[in-house]
């Protein structure tokens, strides 16, 4: 009996257990759906936020894009009052000959004040956005991407710059050699024109000087403005560690390339004056040699004819025409003792020059040697038609076919032949 009672009080148990299951399972279910409708509110929530933040994110990007086309126009300003700077150097360094370049100079340091000033309105406007960028400075946080991008753009720009630098500095080593090259050359004309050389050493002393001046002038005034674009490059470095670092880098680099630019300009100019020099001192060595060259032909000339009187001189050689009649191996043999040898006719030049002593004479041809073979003195072969004797002379000298054939034992005038370049 105890058993069969037993029984029913343990079902009871059960179904108390089962209801129990059955309301946490509905407390579960219920709690998913309470997550669940809070997660998607609070999805829409983020939704709208994340809406919000891309509307933000585009306007912070419009608002940095403005503030970079602001900082590219200082940046093209800055560029644009370099170059006016160099022109302005460049016209102090033309103008430096004249009196009046102490007012020209001053009119310089008026328009670099202008500028000078300029630059401080600009500054003053950098501070303004500055300013503005410092409350803004949260907002550009989530904008980070595109500063990365602007630092790209600034990073491409530093190494175009130092691209530039290296060319400038190939092109002012080529300068320094042809410089050293000049210089040789000069030096080895400053040893024969001594006071030239002074007066142009004077002359590069003053120019030193007055160089020095603008320099030390111009350098104030360059330092100003460059202490002016630091203090603007500092500003704008407060965004960023990285755009700061390629910055100031970028700013020494445009510093070394004007200090580059400058020793090129003063090295191509220096190099112009010493090429100058150089072509005028060598025109004037040409002119002296030339004219020293002169002098020692018709010294040479005068001596020649003076130790030897009654010889002529034509195209190198010396030749006498003599004044007693002797046959031709006399003739030969007196020639031969002057140290010359009877006329050898090379050219229609030396034979119109034979003609114009107007003289019956004897000249070195024969065939007395080989019957019908023409031989100069020197022996040289001469191709001529065969003649009963065997000596030749000239005889027609007013006619083009001057020479006849004589025999040898006939007395005529002869003339001799003495060559001054063997």
């Amino acid at each position: 009996m105890w058993l069969f009672t037993a029984l029913p009080s343990g079902d009871g148990k059960v179904k108390k257990s089962s209801s129990r299951c059955a309301v946490l399972f509905f407390c579960l279910l219920f709690l998913l759906l309470l997550l669940l409708f809070i997660g998607l509110l609070i999805r829409d929530q983020i939704q709208t936020s994340y809406t919000h933040a891309i509307a933000e994110k585009y306007q912070l990007r419009d608002n940095l894009t403005k503030q970079t086309g602001k900082l590219q126009t200082s940046y093209n300003n800055l560029m644009k009052e370099k170059e006016q700077l160099q022109t302005s150097y460049n016209n102090l360094i033309t103008e430096r000959d004249h009196q009046n370049w102490l007012e020209n100079l001053t009119k310089q340091r008026d328009q670099l004040q202008t500028g000078y000033n300029n630059v401080t309105k600009e500054l003053d406007q950098l501070q303004s956005s500055y300013i503005r960028l410092v409350k803004e400075k949260d907002q550009i946080q989530t904008s980070y991407d595109n500063l990365v991008k602007e630092k790209d753009q600034i990073q491409t720009s530093y190494d175009n710059l130092v691209k530039e630098k290296d060319q400038i500095q190939t092109s002012y080593d080529n300068l320094a050699e042809e410089k050293d090259q000049i210089q040789t050359g000069h030096n080895s004309l400053k040893q024969e024109r001594d006071q030239l050389q002074t007066s142009h050493n004077d002359l590069i002393r003053e120019r030193h000087q007055l160089e020095g001046n603008l320099t030390r002038q111009i350098y104030q005034l360059q330092t100003g403005h460059n202490d002016l674009i630091r203090e603007r490059h500092q500003l704008e470095g407060n965004l960023t560690r990285q755009i700061y670092q390629l910055q100031t880098s970028y700013d020494k680099l445009v510093k070394e390339n004007d200090q580059i630019q400058t020793s090129y300009d003063n090295l191509a100019e220096e190099k112009d004056q010493i090429q100058t020099g150089h072509k005028s001192l060598k025109q004037e060595r040409d002119q002296l040699q030339t004219s020293h060259n002169d002098l020692i032909r018709e010294r040479h000339q005068l001596e020649v004819q003076k130790k030897l009187q009654g010889w002529v001189y034509f195209s190198g050689s010396l030749y006498q025409v003599s004044s007693t009649k002797k046959t031709w191996d006399q003739s030969r043999s007196d020639c031969r003792q002057k140290g010359a040898d009877l006329l050898i006719i090379n050219s229609e030049e030396e034979q119109a020059f034979a003609n114009r002593f107007q003289k019956y004479m004897w000249i070195g041809l024969t065939d007395v040697t080989n019957e019908g073979s023409w031989k100069w003195v020197d022996g040289t072969a001469m191709s001529r038609t065969a003649g009963k004797e065997n000596c030749v002379d000239i005889k027609n000298f007013n006619a083009e076919k001057s020479w006849n054939d004589e025999s040898c034992s006939l007395s005529l005038l002869w003339i001799c032949e003495k060559k001054l370049f063997q």
